[in-house]
């Protein structure tokens, strides 16, 4: 869970994000994206794929961006999510890990 400030569609946004790792194997998972949209509801479930390589790299993808971060702690990682096409953007990720 976290920050997710940035710019898309001609406007700066700053919203909350949950990223779900659903499940995974070695280096690999998948997952669950939501966002929270202007009026503070929860968007719809998104799924999401990456890798969480040794170095401390993290990439994943979803249906229409990808996110390149680094893991700067146990329970953080902070990454870029880029989207192209008709909604560009970029947006900065701070995000947290929470017990379940």
């Amino acid at each position: 869970m976290g920050s997710n400030i940035g710019y898309e569609n001609g406007k700066w946004q700053e919203r909350e994000a949950r990223y779900v790792i659903e499940e995974g194997t070695g280096d690999v998972f998948v997952g669950l994206k939501y966002w929270r949209k202007i009026g503070g509801e929860w968007s719809e479930a998104e799924i999401f794929s990456g890798s969480l390589h040794d170095s401390g790299e993290f990439f994943a993808s979803d249906l229409d961006g990808f996110i390149l971060g680094t893991v700067v702690s146990e329970s953080r990682i902070s990454a870029t999510y880029l989207e192209a096409g008709p909604d560009q953007g970029a947006f900065a990720l701070a995000l947290e890990k929470e017990d379940r």
